[in-house]
């Protein structure tokens, strides 16, 4: 049987609902974030600190 791998560079990117949209809205590559949440889900604190860091985006 096949046992569970994490996806390590792969395209699967686990982000809350929530923060794929503010991302979206606000231009913010969720690839380029390390997520705050259980097992490394990136989370919409994690996408606002992003946009607000200095050089945002």
């Amino acid at each position: 049987p096949a046992t569970a791998t994490p996806n390590i560079g792969g395209s699967r990117i686990f982000a809350s609902p929530l923060a794929r949209r503010i991302a979206g809205d606000g231009g913010v590559d969720l690839a380029a974030l390390t997520g705050s949440g259980p097992h490394g889900r990136i989370l919409r604190r994690d996408v606002e600190a992003a946009i607000s860091a200095p050089g945002g985006k």
